[in-house]
């Protein structure tokens, strides 16, 4: 996260109509996916900084939990687990408040919380889907080759999904590695 002042020399700046609609009052409803990782915090570095052009902009941070996978027992039959799920909940509203309270110093318009539990894609899509938003944002872990078709691309699925404009933040972009 060094270089994120290179990132913006590095980057091409956007054209004037870009511009005039990312500094208007109708981008006031921004969704940030956070999975806690640097990636996340890519996401979050550029949502702020598209949303410093409008100080009534909202951030919305939300985290999705996922459930715990079932377990087959004997027969197929579903096996009952003692997965913690309140406790994985209750952690990850923690964070993400800690995470938003550091924010909201840095920036004038409201940054709010979400915590969800399912599908990461369908909860950020159906988030933005609820709060009308503008723009979603989201990092990638840059995945390419086997770890693409084994784990997805979570970033791909909701750009395909919303039904608003998706900027997905690259960390290579920014000087780190992508996992």
């Amino acid at each position: 996260m060094q270089n994120r002042e290179s990132a913006r020399i590095a980057v091409a700046p956007p054209s004037p109509v870009s511009m005039r609609r990312l500094e208007s009052d109708e981008l006031s409803t921004v969704v940030v996916g956070h999975d806690f990782s640097p990636h996340g915090e890519d996401a979050l570095w550029f949502a702020s900084n598209i949303a410093r052009g409008n100080p009534s902009a909202t951030l919305h941070v939300v985290h999705v939990v996922l459930p715990p996978v079932g377990v087959v027992g004997v027969l197929g039959a579903p096996v009952a687990t003692n997965y913690p799920m309140g406790e994985a909940l209750e952690s990850a509203r923690v964070e993400l408040e800690r995470i938003c309270a550091s924010m909201s110093g840095m920036r004038q318009g409201r940054v709010v919380s979400h915590i969800r539990s399912g599908d990461p894609a369908r909860e950020v899509v159906a988030l933005a889907s609820e709060l009308h938003a503008e723009l979603i944002v989201v990092g990638t872990h840059g995945r390419t080759g086997l770890g693409r078709v084994l784990f997805g691309s979570l970033a791909q699925t909701i750009s395909k999904q919303a039904r608003c404009s998706v900027l997905i933040a690259h960390g290579a972009m920014l000087g780190d590695s992508a996992e």
